[in-house]
């Protein structure tokens, strides 16, 4: 028998229609998360495998988490639980005796039946009568898990409970009105964002590392990115009888909107700049232009992987300013020249051996991509590349689902943006006189074109 791992754990993550005590709703998904952050702690990921699985029938027991090849089932699996469980019984080989389920396997099999049964026949019923499918109902409904989110993180919440406080309390510190914070305060616990008791409301462990302001790991501006993109997909609609934006972009709105902007692209880049950087079969790059270079971590990345290259940084003025905080952070002021410009207008000038063109063309409608293009290749020594990493599309641009959802994103925020699929990239790389064009696939919601000037 093939075994590629000494443990798989499954962890029942099922949704059901009635939000009562299935694992799901008791934190099912949060368990599975921190399961394999302590398995990745642990150096045991290559050893221990953790998978997401539907209903297993044992719903009054949940959360279920079940540990194989023992056959172990854990009942009433709680975030607290997890250390000794990875600990304890992946480890060292010893169950949680208080945790496993201890019913012999006829009887699991038994409680399990019950409640399938139950489940299909509900299942049954509901198609009877043609009832909305949950997926459908899903669809509809979570905006409102969103929205009671985002509006946490508009008032700070997640700062004001500090170690701990009741309703009343949480409300004078956001100034906010009780009855109405106790509410919000209830439904963010339902969300697995708050844990309560006795009447008093903490973080959970999430919500106190990111959502904390001033901490390390503070993302509440990242976040606030998402208010300014939920005003405007509040518009799609009228957007799709009207074909074009009816808001300011994000760069163009204010300050604060820039600024959160900037920040929410910033915690991306950082994280995705290294691997994208290490993703490219480049030879050495002494002189780099980032057209659209934001908040510069896409530069500082590729600075890092060529010690002895130097940069310039082009973009817009609101952004500028908000870059050279993030250029001074990185202690690359003196490699890296920032200069305002309006790419699409401007020239880029010249001599670089390496153009980088990161979350920049699905601003703009293709015509402007290809005179973009054009003067990339222009900007370029020959023998030097191009680097487009963006969101690309298959053929008939319907997958992936995020750069299907981001083309809408470009709908309400852009005039003529969209998301583009690797094969216009290519036409418009070969028409602007590239050769050797290469997509490259990445990790996450991105890829990258590359293509070199002869």
């Amino acid at each position: 028998m093939t075994r590629p791992y000494t443990h798989h754990v499954f962890v029942c993550t099922q949704q059901r229609l009635e939000d009562k005590a299935y694992c799901s709703n008791e934190g099912s998904e949060e368990i599975r998360l921190e399961l394999q952050r302590r398995i990745i702690k642990a150096d045991l990921a290559d050893r221990v495998d953790v998978t997401p699985c539907g209903c297993v029938g044992l719903c009054r027991r949940g959360p279920v988490v079940m540990v194989y090849p023992e056959g172990t089932w854990y009942g009433g699996v709680k975030l607290e639980d997890v250390d000794e469980i990875v600990s304890s019984h992946l480890t060292e080989g010893k169950v949680v005796e208080r945790l496993r389920i201890k019913l012999e396997p006829e009887q699991l099999r038994g409680e399990a039946r019950v409640e399938q049964s139950r489940t299909r026949a509900l299942e049954a019923a509901r198609d009877e009568v043609g009832a909305m499918p949950e997926r459908l109902r899903r669809l509809a409904g979570d905006f409102q898990a969103s929205r009671a989110f985002l509006t946490a993180v508009e008032l700070d919440l997640f700062t004001a409970l500090g170690d701990g406080v009741g309703a009343a309390e949480a409300a004078e510190r956001m100034g906010t009105d009780p009855r109405a914070s106790e509410m919000l305060l209830n439904a963010l616990t339902a969300l697995g964002l708050l844990e309560k008791r006795d009447g008093i409301f903490t973080n959970s462990a999430d919500t106190a590392r990111f959502l904390r302001r001033g901490l390390p790991d503070d993302a509440r501006a990242a976040v606030m990115n998402r208010m300014h993109m939920w005003d405007t997909w509040t518009t799609l609609t009228e957007c799709l009888r009207e074909g074009s934006p009816l808001r300011a972009t994000a760069v163009n709105s204010g300050p604060s909107a820039t600024q959160a902007f900037i920040a929410a692209t910033h915690r991306i880049a950082k994280l995705a700049a290294p691997t994208m950087v290490a993703s490219l079969d480049l030879s050495r790059v002494s002189n780099l232009l980032d057209v659209g270079g934001g908040s510069g971590a896409y530069t500082v990345a590729f600075l890092k992987a060529f010690p002895d290259a130097k940069a310039t940084l082009l973009d817009l003025p609101p952004v500028i300013r908000v870059a050279t905080r993030y250029v001074r952070d990185a202690g690359m002021e003196e490699r890296i020249t920032i200069q305002a410009g309006d790419f699409v207008v401007d020239p880029l000038g010249s001599g670089y051996d390496l153009v980088l063109l990161s979350y920049v063309m699905h601003i703009n409608p293709p015509e402007t991509n290809k005179r973009i293009l054009a003067k990339a290749f222009a900007a370029l020594e020959p023998g030097g590349r191009v680097v487009i990493n963006d969101y690309v599309l298959n053929a008939d641009k319907t997958l992936p689902r995020a750069a299907a959802l981001y083309a809408l994103n470009m709908l309400v925020s852009t005039h003529g943006g969209n998301v583009y699929s690797g094969d216009e990239y290519s036409a418009w790389l070969a028409e602007a006189g590239f050769v050797d064009i290469r997509t490259v696939h990445l990790l996450g919601p991105t890829d990258v074109v590359t293509a070199r000037r002869a």
